[in-house]
């Protein structure tokens, strides 16, 4: 029983018109541009002071652009996804006003906008970092947020936020009963569109949790330039390292980007990046929780034209030399190598770096992190 809306305003009526150059979708509403960043969105909306005015007042408003600097100082646009209270849900935890909301979060003897303070942490939980539509969410996940903790998201039947971390109701359904121990999304009014990504909005308070580590996958999708080259099927080749944001190489003069069509390949999501020759390869990726990991790569290994590899993780040699002539397949010549076992002990983020010790070609697939 699905139904697709346009910006969640206008109501698709008619789809799929096949014309000589594309289609058509028929919606039933007039579509106004998306102007607005997340913070002002909230703003306009109705009944949402609470949450917006704990944005001003820890300075998280001044995050909440529609652009941001890069590390390496380009403006670029500044991703995110938003969840977000009814003020009607703080109403029924006791929570009236702003101040009522500094009374119950703020840790005394913090200024409102130290990052350290209860109330910063607290606004800072509701932003995830990167883009996340409600159809992107899969799986059984932690999802940074610019707080000191991610947030835990699981889908299934339902998409459940910090699922047992308190009981919030009953469900009783004929002889059957179920705890309601997760924050839910009301889903007919989230996906809402913005400058920096969606705004959902959440059944319950959602507050500061330290969830258990999970398995994290990382496939440079972090990297605006690679989120825009994905969008279109072909091969890439970028010859300026300072364009990127979270990957950076030294030796050839370019790094190659290929995004296939399905079944095109047997990389994961059928795209991976290329170098090739005497080359060294830094990727920056995002935060992962402390805990002890399995790391992980996936990298092309059926070429006999392929580098011998040594690795570094945070600046520490990790791992044996890996020949990455043999151990794929003419089926699959993608294979996933186990490198090495680990333990994090602060969430922040980690950068992994590949140097050839023989010359040679090398088609990167992803990053993986075992939890353990």
């Amino acid at each position: 029983s699905s139904y697709y809306t346009v910006n969640n305003i206008a109501p698709v009526i008619s789809y799929d018109i096949e014309t000589t150059n594309g289609c058509i979708q028929v919606i039933d509403e007039v579509l106004e541009p998306i102007s607005f960043n997340s913070y002002q969105m909230l703003q306009y909306l109705k009944d949402y002071s609470i949450l917006a005015q704990a944005f001003e007042y820890t300075g998280l408003i001044d995050t909440m652009g529609i652009n941001r600097l890069s590390s390496s100082g380009r403006l670029i646009k500044n991703d995110y996804t938003l969840l977000a209270e009814h003020d009607s849900i703080f109403h029924r935890n006791g929570i009236y006003s702003f101040d009522d909301l500094v009374a119950r979060y703020h840790s005394p003897g913090y200024e409102l906008d130290d990052p350290e303070g209860g109330l910063y942490q607290f606004a800072a939980y509701h932003l995830l970092e990167g883009r996340y539509f409600l159809d992107a969410i899969q799986g059984n996940s932690n999802y940074n947020t610019y707080a000191v903790y991610p947030v835990s998201i699981s889908s299934g039947l339902d998409i459940k936020i910090n699922s047992g971390v308190n009981i919030f109701g009953v469900k009783i359904s004929g002889t059957d009963t179920t705890l309601i121990d997760y924050i839910g999304i009301f889903y007919n009014e989230s996906n809402v569109n913005t400058k920096n990504g969606p705004i959902h909005f959440i059944t319950q308070i959602m507050q500061l949790y330290k969830p258990k580590i999970s398995d994290r996958t990382f496939q440079f999708k972090e990297d605006p330039l690679i989120i825009e080259s994905g969008k279109i099927e072909g091969t890439y080749e970028f010859v300026d390292p300072n364009l990127f944001e979270f990957i950076w190489w030294s030796g050839p003069e370019k790094l190659g980007y290929v995004k296939g069509s399905a079944g095109s390949n047997k990389a994961s999501n059928w795209d991976y990046i290329e170098i090739d020759g005497n080359f060294r390869i830094r990727y920056i990726m995002p935060k992962i929780m402390p805990g002890k990991y399995q790391l992980q790569i996936n990298v092309d290994a059926f070429n006999s034209n392929n580098a011998t590899i040594k690795i570094w993780l945070d600046g520490n040699r990790i791992g044996g030399n890996l020949d990455l002539t043999s151990g794929g397949s003419s089926t699959n010549p993608f294979k996933v190598f186990t490198i090495g076992t680990l333990e994090f002990t602060s969430y922040k983020e980690h950068s992994i770096e590949i140097s050839s010790l023989i010359p040679g070609s090398m088609k990167f697939d992803f990053v993986r992190f075992l939890a353990i």
